[in-house]
């Protein structure tokens, strides 16, 4: 008899603390990024060039709309070209300023404490 009072009891304490998952947030994160470029062109046939070297940087924004998956959209510079290495008269600089917006899947895994970040 009293099992049949105890085990309900104990099994309906039980379900009411259980919970299957935790409520995700989702959550917004706004950066910035930078760096330097080294560039250089492959021309056919090839003449003499040392690279180029310029900054880049740009702003980030990443939504997090489910616990291990999310969105990236970027707003970037960066500076690209070459310099020829001309016989005698000395050299020819080519460069370009270009400006993207790539809008990249974001995966995370691991913890809040230690995750990696995967953009595709």
């Amino acid at each position: 008899m009293l099992k049949r009072i105890l085990y309900p009891f104990i099994l309906f304490i039980i379900v009411i603390n259980c919970k299957a998952q935790d409520q995700f947030k989702p959550s917004t994160y706004i950066g910035i990024n930078a760096g330097v470029n080294i560039s250089r062109v492959a021309f056919t046939p090839h003449i003499d060039q040392n690279p180029l070297t310029s900054i880049s940087g740009g702003l980030v924004f990443r939504h997090l709309s489910e616990p291990h998956i999310g969105l990236q959209i970027e707003l970037n510079y960066a500076g690209k070209g070459w310099i020829e290495n001309l016989d005698t008269l000395g050299s020819y600089k080519r460069s370009l300023q270009v400006y993207e917006i790539p809008m990249l899947a974001v995966f995370i895994a691991g913890s809040k404490v230690f995750r990696f970040s995967f953009t595709f």
